[in-house]
């Protein structure tokens, strides 16, 4: 889990471990067949020392095949749930910080805070980033909900933003 929070330049372990946990109960099987397999594929052997012939030498490799095909469905259905999560997070600091036109900055006697306080504010309270909540926001602006593409992940959405 510490390695998906720095892959992921999260600001807290505690919300990578409460994003993805959610996930681990459905990927562990998957992960045991990886292991399984990747075992037997540095050991480059049977157990009886003759050497492997194909998918048939290590058992029950058809069936992770077989698997894997059927996981990667899952992964897409992952991605999507994902994905939507990261527009929420960036339409509700949208709600906090709107995004205004250029040079449409706030009044200098404004007691309100300014854009990056706020957000700061936000990002501090859920565990992320200000970058990561200013990405969130910028993608989010750029793609109103209307026109946001179902089986697209989020990442597409922020390079093509």
């Amino acid at each position: 889990m510490k390695t998906v929070q720095v892959m992921l330049v999260h600001s807290s372990y505690k919300l990578t471990a409460d994003m993805y946990t959610s996930v681990l109960p459905q990927l562990e099987p998957e992960a045991a067949d990886a292991l399984v397999l990747r075992k037997v594929a540095q050991q480059g052997e049977q157990a009886d020392g003759r050497q492997p012939r194909g998918p048939r030498a290590v058992p029950g490799v058809e069936d992770v095949a077989a698997g894997a095909k059927g996981s990667r469905a899952g992964d897409r259905d992952r991605v999507g749930r994902m994905s939507g999560d990261q527009f929420t997070i960036g339409d509700h600091a949208l709600e906090i910080e709107p995004i205004r036109q250029q040079g449409g900055s706030r009044p200098a006697d404004s007691d309100e805070p300014g854009t990056y306080a706020s957000l700061q504010v936000y990002a501090n309270d859920i565990g992320l980033s200000l970058n990561t909540i200013g990405a969130y926001r910028f993608t989010a602006s750029r793609w109103p909900m209307d026109q946001r593409r179902d089986g697209v992940s989020f990442k597409i959405h922020q390079i093509l933003a």
